[in-house]
Protein backbone atom coordinates (compact mmCIF):
# COMPACT_ATOMS: atom_id res chain seq x y z
CA UNK A 1 0.00 0.00 0.00
CA UNK A 2 1.45 3.34 -0.99
CA UNK A 3 1.72 6.16 1.52
CA UNK A 4 -0.86 8.17 -0.43
CA UNK A 5 -3.47 5.40 -0.31
CA UNK A 6 -2.68 4.88 3.38
CA UNK A 7 -3.32 8.57 4.09
CA UNK A 8 -6.55 8.39 2.08
CA UNK A 9 -7.68 5.35 4.04
CA UNK A 10 -6.92 6.99 7.40
CA UNK A 11 -8.67 10.18 6.29
CA UNK A 12 -11.79 8.23 5.31
CA UNK A 13 -11.70 6.16 8.46
CA UNK A 14 -11.53 9.07 10.88
CA UNK A 15 -13.16 11.98 9.08
CA UNK A 16 -16.19 10.29 7.51
CA UNK A 17 -19.06 9.16 9.68
CA UNK A 18 -18.93 5.48 10.65
CA UNK A 19 -22.05 4.48 8.73
CA UNK A 20 -20.75 5.98 5.48
CA UNK A 21 -17.32 4.45 6.04
CA UNK A 22 -18.95 1.05 6.62
CA UNK A 23 -20.82 1.37 3.32
CA UNK A 24 -17.60 2.39 1.60
CA UNK A 25 -15.79 -0.68 2.98
CA UNK A 26 -18.64 -2.98 1.90
CA UNK A 27 -18.42 -1.55 -1.61
CA UNK A 28 -14.64 -2.04 -1.70
CA UNK A 29 -14.90 -5.63 -0.44
CA UNK A 30 -17.65 -6.38 -2.99
CA UNK A 31 -15.42 -5.01 -5.79
CA UNK A 32 -12.46 -7.11 -4.65
CA UNK A 33 -14.65 -10.22 -4.40
CA UNK A 34 -16.03 -9.67 -7.90
CA UNK A 35 -12.52 -9.23 -9.28
CA UNK A 36 -11.31 -12.37 -7.47
CA UNK A 37 -14.28 -14.38 -8.77
CA UNK A 38 -13.44 -13.37 -12.31
CA UNK A 39 -9.71 -13.88 -11.92
CA UNK A 40 -9.80 -17.24 -10.11
CA UNK A 41 -12.97 -18.77 -11.57
CA UNK A 42 -11.23 -21.38 -13.73
CA UNK A 43 -8.79 -22.36 -10.98
CA UNK A 44 -11.63 -22.67 -8.49
CA UNK A 45 -13.70 -24.89 -10.79
CA UNK A 46 -10.66 -27.01 -11.53
CA UNK A 47 -9.94 -27.43 -7.82
CA UNK A 48 -13.53 -28.40 -7.03
CA UNK A 49 -13.47 -30.88 -9.91
CA UNK A 50 -10.22 -32.38 -8.58
CA UNK A 51 -11.75 -32.64 -5.10
CA UNK A 52 -14.83 -34.36 -6.50
CA UNK A 53 -12.70 -36.80 -8.49
CA UNK A 54 -10.41 -37.32 -5.48
CA UNK A 55 -7.35 -36.74 -7.64
CA UNK A 56 -3.92 -37.17 -6.09
CA UNK A 57 -3.21 -33.46 -6.53
CA UNK A 58 -5.65 -32.62 -3.72
CA UNK A 59 -3.80 -34.64 -1.09
CA UNK A 60 -1.37 -31.77 -0.50
CA UNK A 61 -4.09 -29.18 0.01
CA UNK A 62 -4.43 -27.49 3.40
CA UNK A 63 -6.94 -29.12 5.73
CA UNK A 64 -9.15 -26.04 5.87
CA UNK A 65 -9.76 -26.23 2.12
CA UNK A 66 -10.68 -29.92 2.37
CA UNK A 67 -13.06 -29.22 5.24
CA UNK A 68 -14.59 -26.24 3.45
CA UNK A 69 -15.18 -28.44 0.39
CA UNK A 70 -16.81 -31.14 2.52
CA UNK A 71 -19.03 -28.53 4.15
CA UNK A 72 -19.95 -27.01 0.78
CA UNK A 73 -20.76 -30.44 -0.63
CA UNK A 74 -22.93 -31.43 2.35
CA UNK A 75 -24.72 -28.10 2.32
CA UNK A 76 -25.46 -28.36 -1.40
CA UNK A 77 -26.71 -31.94 -1.04
CA UNK A 78 -28.92 -30.85 1.86
CA UNK A 79 -30.30 -28.05 -0.32
CA UNK A 80 -30.93 -30.40 -3.26
CA UNK A 81 -32.75 -32.87 -0.99
CA UNK A 82 -34.85 -30.08 0.49
CA UNK A 83 -35.82 -28.82 -2.96
CA UNK A 84 -36.67 -32.38 -3.99
CA UNK A 85 -38.81 -32.90 -0.87
CA UNK A 86 -40.65 -29.65 -1.41
CA UNK A 87 -41.27 -30.53 -5.05
CA UNK A 88 -42.58 -33.97 -4.09
CA UNK A 89 -44.69 -32.46 -1.32
CA UNK A 90 -46.26 -29.89 -3.62
CA UNK A 91 -46.88 -32.52 -6.32
CA UNK A 92 -48.55 -34.78 -3.77
CA UNK A 93 -50.75 -31.99 -2.45
CA UNK A 94 -51.63 -30.64 -5.88
CA UNK A 95 -52.83 -34.06 -7.09
CA UNK A 96 -56.11 -33.58 -5.22
CA UNK A 97 -54.77 -34.85 -1.93
CA UNK A 98 -55.48 -32.64 1.07
CA UNK A 99 -52.50 -33.99 2.97
CA UNK A 100 -54.79 -35.61 5.54
CA UNK A 101 -53.48 -39.13 5.11
CA UNK A 102 -50.83 -40.38 7.47
CA UNK A 103 -48.13 -40.69 4.81
CA UNK A 104 -48.10 -36.95 4.15
CA UNK A 105 -48.77 -35.79 7.68
CA UNK A 106 -45.19 -36.48 8.81
CA UNK A 107 -43.36 -33.42 9.91
CA UNK A 108 -40.58 -32.04 7.77
CA UNK A 109 -39.19 -30.48 10.93
CA UNK A 110 -38.53 -33.88 12.50
CA UNK A 111 -36.84 -35.15 9.35
CA UNK A 112 -34.75 -31.97 9.03
CA UNK A 113 -33.73 -32.16 12.70
CA UNK A 114 -32.56 -35.75 12.23
CA UNK A 115 -30.67 -34.81 9.06
CA UNK A 116 -29.03 -31.84 10.77
CA UNK A 117 -27.94 -34.02 13.71
CA UNK A 118 -26.47 -36.58 11.29
CA UNK A 119 -24.68 -33.81 9.39
CA UNK A 120 -23.26 -32.35 12.59
CA UNK A 121 -21.95 -35.78 13.61
CA UNK A 122 -20.41 -36.22 10.14
CA UNK A 123 -18.75 -32.80 10.35
CA UNK A 124 -17.28 -33.66 13.75
CA UNK A 125 -15.95 -36.94 12.35
CA UNK A 126 -14.46 -35.11 9.34
CA UNK A 127 -12.85 -32.55 11.62
CA UNK A 128 -11.32 -35.29 13.79
CA UNK A 129 -10.17 -37.20 10.71
CA UNK A 130 -8.30 -34.22 9.28
CA UNK A 131 -6.82 -32.96 12.53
Amino acid sequence: MSSESFVNQITLQFLVNKKQYGKYLQTQVAKENAEDKTKYNEQFLSLVNDLMQKNESVQDLPTDIKLAYENLFKTCVHHFKHVEEMKNYSETNSSGNDGDNEENSGSFDEEEDEEEEDEEEDEEEDYEKYY
